[in-house]
């Protein structure tokens, strides 16, 4: 990561290990951020946070299907998709201001 420019913490330099229960989250946030919207503006290409309605489409065909285990996936794909915004924007910023 050092070569765009950003000095990440030691703590989430190397990829975690994740539990197994996990798993089927991260994948479907890795399936859902393929589909991320894009804005360009002055300032470039920008990322939008995942649109809900993706989120409740993947769920509809792929499960969680009960309200409860859905609002808990909801949650780790939410904040999953905020760490992910936080790096990119970072890493965008950086990289506007070489």
């Amino acid at each position: 990561m050092a070569a765009d420019g950003l000095d990440i913490p030691d703590a989430i330099a190397e990829p975690p290990e994740l539990y197994p229960e996990l798993e089927p989250v991260w994948e479907a946030f890795a399936h859902l951020s393929r589909g991320r919207a894009w804005i360009m503006g002055f300032a470039g290409a920008r990322p939008l946070r995942l649109a809900f309605q993706a989120i409740d489409d993947w769920a509809d065909r792929m499960g969680p299907n009960d309200p409860d285990g859905f609002m808990r996936w909801l949650d780790l794909i939410e904040a999953a998709d905020e760490a992910w915004m936080e790096v990119t924007l970072a890493r965008i910023e950086a990289m506007s201001e070489r």
